[in-house]
């Protein structure tokens, strides 16, 4: 086989192998477009709305209509267990949702998440709801529901002292520092007790959280730093 000829195969199947790879581009577009387009046309006829719906549900045994199957789904989210709080301060024992329970509809559930909802499932003789189904409902739902997220102490004497592996030097100046926060929480009970009883009338409590305005720009936090501490 002369040099000519070996060149003109190389390029022949280089020239195939762009084409197979062109056409795979085009082949998956073309899926994309189609999913696409499902997803943007609503469903036309009763048994479509339960096959984008439901997930192993046979159509021709039965048929739920969207209010029947947004009902088990919110009673679902609302028997959801809270779990004792570990990432909240240590002022807020509020108990929350964990971000990686399977009850949030951001996150991906994984098999030991998806017991509880296939127990609900089986207890109550119905299907399992796709998570799009899911979503929906949690984020249109009226009045809107949301998942209690904690938040985590951003207090920079707190920080270190539990971050130091020498905490003697430190000791005396967070041991005053718990000590103005205690009496800090107790006055701001104190006197949400007394608006409350006032009916706010005379007196009312205004409370914030100075850690969170303390780092947004043109909010006055220095000076409302002053005078909270003066």
């Amino acid at each position: 086989m002369s040099s000519s000829q070996k060149v003109i195969d190389t390029v022949s199947d280089e020239f195939v192998r762009r084409i197979e790879v062109i056409v795979q581009y085009i082949l998956l577009i073309d899926e994309l477009i189609l999913r696409t387009a499902a997803i943007a046309v609503p469903p036309t006829t009763e048994t479509d709305v339960i096959q984008d719906r439901c997930c192993g549900l046979n159509t021709e045994e039965a048929i739920f209509t969207d209010s029947q199957l947004d009902v088990p789904v919110i009673e679902n989210i609302m028997n959801c267990s809270p779990s004792p709080t570990t990432m909240s301060t240590d002022n807020d024992p509020e108990p929350f949702i964990p971000s990686d329970s399977s009850y949030t509809p951001s996150n991906q559930a994984s098999e030991s998440d998806s017991e509880p909802d296939e127990e609900y499932c089986e207890e109550n003789d119905m299907s399992p709801v796709s998570r799009f189904v899911y979503q929906s409902i949690f984020h249109e739902h009226d009045p809107p529901l949301s998942f209690y997220k904690p938040k985590k102490d951003q207090c920079t004497v707190c920080n270190v002292f539990k971050a130091s592996q020498n905490k003697e030097p430190s000791r005396v100046n967070f041991e005053n520092h718990k000590r103005r926060e205690k009496e800090s929480l107790e006055m701001k009970e104190n006197d949400k007790k007394r608006a409350v009883e006032n009916k706010g009338r005379e007196f009312r409590a205004i409370s914030f959280d100075l850690q969170a305005i303390l780092p947004i720009p043109f909010a006055g936090a220095a000076r409302v730093r002053k005078v909270c501490m003066s």
